[in-house]
């Protein structure tokens, strides 16, 4: 279909298109968005047993036991990373600055405003406490 109009890119072969590989090496463009959320579908899934598996090898290794949360956390974080690296894509490349502004100053209104807030009903909570507790 390259002759349609605003489309310059090829869809994939017809020996790829339905399999895994072809899936993955289209997803993620605008002319595909079904393979960016098969490629999203596939990061979970791939997350999911990875902890499982982790969770499960954690009952006989007390090492692993005691680190599960943090072994899960790498999970989520380094598997899509991974299929992007797969895919040759770079997500560094796409962030600007936009986003970087946009979370400084939601950091800022937090230190601003949210935390001396906290921190006020905090004292006031402390000062007097709600119930007569015994001591």
């Amino acid at each position: 279909m390259p002759g349609r109009a605003g489309h310059g890119r090829r869809y994939p072969t017809a020996r790829r298109r339905g399999t895994l590989a072809g899936v993955l090496a289209d997803a993620g463009s605008a002319a595909n968005p079904a393979g960016a959320h098969a490629q999203l579908t596939l990061a979970y899934a791939l997350g999911f047993l990875l902890s499982v598996a982790i969770f499960q090898v954690g009952r006989f290794v007390p090492l692993i036991a005691s680190n599960v949360n943090a072994l899960v956390a790498a999970v989520f974080l380094y598997v899509p990373a991974w299929l992007l690296w797969r895919r040759g894509d770079d997500p560094r490349r796409r962030a600007g600055a936009q986003p970087v502004r946009k979370s400084l100053v939601v950091i800022a209104l937090y230190l601003f405003v949210v935390m001396p807030l906290f921190i006020v009903g905090f004292a006031i909570s402390i000062a007097r406490p709600a119930c007569a507790c015994p001591r």
